[in-house]
């Protein structure tokens, strides 16, 4: 091999390795928040089926379900995880156990490989503590070493944020938050799009009667339909009647899930208020992070499917029309026009990676382990921090906080004075009422009185002066 020959395959090896160097950096992300619906629970209402005994609560399948998301993240995210620190890592959820739960059995399962002492290479002597009773402290410390046993560090005692349902202003804008989100929901009950499912239910909704069960109408097939996917989901047997691959079963969870996907998620306005505190938080996050003064690595953030809803239907995944169309196609054995509009199932996830790139920062989004395009001005499915900033106005209806604030806060304000003007006004008449009684009777006090003296009154009509009036409370 000649000289030249030798120099330029050194040049294009080191060419090659710095690529692969580049490419393997680009695929290491600096930052992950990750957003998950909370495990398997069980039904929110026990009205079809009373052998449950903790109806919303998690099932032992949701934690088994959210440790093994643990473990597979941990795997695909094994670099960002090396090292880590308490200070780097970020936990919220809601206000409801079934997510604080999960978030939780998600975090063992992330961090399962380090948040482990593994013995027994460790000795007594990292058990000394203080104890009275020598003999049973080494008994128990000597047990723990026998038997291998797994002792918990401090990544295991991170603790979440949680706000309560009013306050909730992250992960899941509701009835109870934001006014205009109660207003609209209010607005879809026994709406015409809510009747046109039933009405397309209905031979499904009389083959359940037929089998004994109540279910008349849309809102409760949505609740029989839970009852049936919380059976499966813990792996009971089937109600009588209703086999898990009968039609009458894909009919019953289809239209729980389609209800809560058209009626938890509402209009694009209602959307855009859902989204607009996380979105707003995420450019923090990021762009922070460009600048040197975000140290987390890793947020974790316990929702439902409510709050996967908006986003889903912001990145064009899932929305309850295309969710309907999809159902009608499968069951004629039809292609599906839309294959990646599915329901969140429980642990279902969306993951925004974040990359500091030095030139130009970027973020990827997967769903469920899919990556999926988010910016509309990206060909692929990077889209630059900068386009992501650039584009959250007018996928967010142009809202600002003050906005925000004007729809969510204010109506709230609204709907409670509109409560209390009502409480003043039955409060007024009550007292004007309760008034004119305490007068009728005072004056017939008093006419009794002078009666009883002998004193007549003139024109059968008296005066009261106000010492005449007795109160009890002098």
């Amino acid at each position: 091999m000649s000289k030249s020959h030798h120099q330029h395959l050194l040049i294009s090896i080191f060419l090659i390795s710095t690529l692969v160097q580049y490419i393997q950096c680009r695929d290491k992300p600096d930052m992950i928040v990750i957003l998950s619906r909370h495990g398997a629970r069980e039904p929110l209402n026990p009205y079809y089926d009373h052998s449950w005994e903790n109806p919303s609560y998690l099932m032992n399948t949701g934690i088994e379900q959210h440790y093994a998301l643990g473990n597979i993240l941990a795997r695909q995210y094994s670099d960002i995880l090396k090292d880590i620190a308490p200070q780097e890592i970020y936990l919220q959820s809601t206000y409801t156990s079934r997510a604080q739960m999960s978030v939780s059995a998600e975090l063992l399962g992330l961090f399962h490989e380090r948040s482990h002492k593994h013995l027994p290479n460790t000795t007594k002597r990292d058990f000394l503590l203080p104890y009275a009773n020598e003999d049973l402290l080494n008994e128990v410390v000597d047990g723990i070493i026998q038997n291998s046993a797994m002792v918990p560090n401090r990544l295991q005692f991170l603790m979440q944020k949680v706000h309560s349902n009013q306050e909730e202003n992250l992960l899941q804008i509701t009835p109870e938050n934001c006014g205009h989100i109660k207003k609209g929901q209010i607005s879809r009950t026994n709406n015409e799009v809510n009747r046109a499912m039933e009405d397309r239910l209905k031979k499904a909704m009389q083959k359940i009667r037929d089998l004994g069960y109540d279910v008349n109408d849309i809102g409760q097939m949505k609740e029989f339909g839970d009852t049936l996917a919380s059976r499966y989901s813990d792996n009971k047997p089937s109600l009588d009647g209703i086999p898990y691959d009968s039609q009458t079963y894909k009919d019953a969870v289809f239209g729980f899930q389609w209800w809560n996907l058209y009626n938890l998620l509402g209009t694009e306005m209602e959307r855009s208020l859902r989204v607009f505190p996380l979105y707003n938080q995420l450019i923090e996050w990021f762009s922070t992070k460009t600048q040197g003064t975000n140290p987390l690595k890793v947020v974790l953030l316990g929702g439902h499917e409510s709050s996967l809803f908006p986003f889903l239907s912001l990145y064009n995944i899932t929305n309850h029309t295309c969710f309907a169309d999809n159902y009608e196609k499968k069951n004629a054995g039809k292609p599906l026009a839309f294959p990646d509009c599915k329901f969140p199932e429980v642990a279902s996830q969306l993951i925004w990676e974040f990359y500091n790139d030095s030139e130009n920062p970027y973020i990827r989004l997967l769903y469920n382990g899919k990556p999926f395009r988010i910016c509309s001005g990206s060909e692929g499915v990077e889209c630059t921090l900068q386009q992501f900033i650039k584009e959250l106005p007018e996928r967010a209806n142009n809202l600002t906080k003050e906005s925000f604030d004007q729809f969510c806060s204010a109506q709230v304000i609204s709907q409670s004075t509109d409560e209390i003007l009502l409480t003043l006004t039955l409060g007024f008449f009550g007292i004007v009422v309760g008034l004119i009684i305490y007068l009728f009777l005072s004056k017939r006090m008093v006419l009794s009185h002078q009666y009883a003296k002998g004193v007549a009154p003139e024109d059968a009509t008296i005066e009261i002066e106000p010492s005449d009036v007795h109160d009890e409370n002098n």
